[in-house]
């Protein structure tokens, strides 16, 4: 093999981009930006007759004065409004008591007082019930059967 010699270097390269090559690169890359916004906006002034606002507003859901709705469902006019008046319907109904058909004597009653009347309804294991099922460990487990019975052989 040919030895080195005192020119040739090895290792990796020593020379890097110098910052004005980069300020140069950077310029470069915002002034072609800039270019292609202004021919994007030009294009959509040209063609729309107007320029488009980067974030458009949303559209006013009021109907005007003297206009036939259509048949529901239609979109709200306040978002959310419609959902927040059943969730206030449903939490007072949930927390109250009142009737739901006086004439057949149904009453609804709050939530909290349901779940405690459900539960006190609940049957109760006597206190032995746990014993019955405690083991212990004095028998040997059965012999495995698969479930078919033992043929009794007669002599």
């Amino acid at each position: 093999m040919a030895e080195q010699t005192e020119t040739e270097q090895t290792g990796f390269e020593r020379r890097d981009m110098s910052p004005s090559a980069l300020r140069k690169l950077l310029v470069g890359f915002l002034a072609a930006l800039l270019v292609i916004l202004l021919v994007i906006t030009g294009l959509t002034y040209g063609l729309l007759g107007y320029v488009v606002p980067p974030f458009p507003y949303p559209p006013n859901l009021t109907p005007p004065p003297n206009v036939t709705l259509p048949a529901e469902p239609r979109f709200e006019a306040v978002p959310g409004k419609a959902l927040e008046t059943i969730e206030v319907r449903a939490d007072a109904q949930l927390s109250s008591y009142g009737w739901v058909d006086q004439k057949a004597g149904i009453v609804h009653i709050p939530i909290e007082r349901a779940m405690e009347l459900e539960v006190s309804r609940l049957p109760v294991a006597p206190e032995d019930a746990n014993k019955r099922f405690e083991d212990a460990g004095s028998g040997l487990p059965s012999p495995a059967t698969s479930g078919q019975m033992e043929e009794l052989i007669y002599p």
